[in-house]
């Protein structure tokens, strides 16, 4: 049996919905429970919303990785990097963009040009800022 990736991310996404729609009346204090079972619904409330947003933010995260993927395609022959020309696959670019994401430093790729340093310093800001909503959970 063949899953695409079209059905996983319809999985994720419906996962979330329902983790949002089915907790969302116990974290606002609806239903009929007492105290006690509330607390405990409260507390399971907020570990499924950090959990959500901790998958939301790994799914921001790998889309921005793809989209950078794809920018350092479109830009790769322009003399912005070092080792992407031309020839280079998207994968080299792919490669490039996740090592950048990952703060791997001896990737055999590096930004050339201005326009090159740019992008990468783009991304790695944006990474920084995810690392950082990550520990404000």
């Amino acid at each position: 049996m063949s899953i695409n990736n079209n059905q996983i991310f319809d999985n994720i996404i419906n996962l979330l919905y329902d983790l949002t729609k089915e907790d969302l009346d116990v974290f606002l204090g609806g239903g009929d429970n007492t105290s006690s079972e509330s607390s405990m619904n409260l507390e399971k409330s907020k570990e499924l919303y950090n959990l959500q947003k901790l998958l939301t933010l790994l799914l921001v995260n790998l889309a921005t990785t793809l989209i950078y993927g794809l920018i350092y395609y479109i830009t790769r022959g322009n003399d912005n990097f070092n080792e992407l020309d031309n020839n280079s696959t998207l994968m080299d670019c792919l490669y490039f963009s996740f090592s950048k994401t990952s703060m791997v430093i001896n990737c055999d790729i590096s930004a050339k040009s201005g326009m090159g340093k740019l992008l990468v310093m783009t991304q790695q800001i944006l990474i920084l800022s995810e690392i950082v909503a990550i520990f404000m959970l």
